[in-house]
């Protein structure tokens, strides 16, 4: 379980102070951390943090001091019983409406999760997931893919194959004159609740913050707090293009009608509108926090 922690330092000061790197010279954000946010730490190193922001006022990721002299400025958060229990894998999920009388009698009497069973379970990594991602339902007709991506900057293209009763249901439906009679894809068209890897990919150095497809699914986009916007051709993983900014891209998106041009959200809470062929800035906009969805 990831470890959090909570600022508690910086109340006269509007925050505490974030940097860019690890090192105490390294160059300040122009944001604070706010007194009460909660972070994620990403890295540890003697007193400084390299945390991931989930709550609270500041910047979406960067480095703090958890102390300073006597002065303590961060604490570590301790997971409540309650949700040390949410998280354990034997109850899978818990009911978040109150619902019937019978499913208030199944919950007192501890059969809540009767009711709830993983169909099929996928460890790839030790690596937390950040993001995950379906490609469309009619784009292919034996599988659907699943793009997933984690902390350590990994990222997983699968082929979720159809079961039985979802072949007979699609069997109406029209698909894209696309070859599905890959290898991978013959060898299992005979057990569709297999789940297979597509392509892997590499290139992040940091944790994904955001992903999804184009419009046909050629290509996969990726953003990270190594402060950069990927693109990756879906089929042979390869990295077709890299777009750097000045600070952690916590999302980016297609324009809706033209996949030549993407907006891109950075933590120092600048849009960027950005042609997809030259990378050249069609227009920016400065907005009053940052962008993370």
């Amino acid at each position: 379980m990831s470890q959090h922690w909570e600022v508690i330092g910086g109340t006269t000061k509007g925050g505490i102070v974030v940097r860019e790197g690890k090192a105490l010279t390294s160059k300040p954000l122009p944001d604070r951390l706010a007194t009460g946010a909660v972070v994620e730490e990403l890295e540890f190193a003697g007193v400084r943090l390299h945390f991931l922001k989930l709550s609270g006022a500041g910047p979406a990721t960067g480095w703090v001091s958890i102390a300073v002299e006597d002065t303590t400025l961060l604490s570590r958060k301790v997971a409540s019983p309650s949700t040390v229990s949410a998280q354990c894998p034997e109850q899978v999920l818990r009911p978040s409406l109150k619902g019937t009388r019978a499913l208030e009698s199944q919950r007192s009497g501890g059969d809540f999760a009767s009711d709830l069973t993983p169909v099929q379970e996928l460890q790839d990594s030790e690596s937390a997931v950040t993001c995950i991602v379906f490609g469309q339902e009619r784009q292919h007709k034996t599988y659907v893919l699943l793009a997933t991506a984690c902390k350590d900057g990994t990222v997983v293209v699968y082929r979720c194959f159809r079961t039985e009763m979802e072949m007979q249901m699609c069997a109406e439906m029209e698909f894209p004159p696309v070859d599905d009679c890959t290898p991978s894809s013959q060898a299992n068209q005979n057990d569709h609740s297999n789940i297979s890897v597509h392509q892997r990919l590499v290139g992040h150095s940091r944790a994904i913050t955001s992903i999804f497809f184009s419009m046909i699914e050629d290509q996969l986009v990726t953003t990270s707090i190594d402060k950069s916007v990927r693109f990756w051709s879906v089929d042979s993983g390869e990295m077709l293009k890299v777009f750097t900014d000045s600070s952690p891209v916590p999302v980016a998106q297609f324009l809706p009608c033209n996949s030549q041009v993407f907006v891109a959200a950075n933590s120092n809470a600048v849009l960027r509108l950005v042609n997809v062929a030259n990378g050249m800035v069609l227009q920016k906009l400065k907005v009053e926090t940052e962008v993370r969805a």
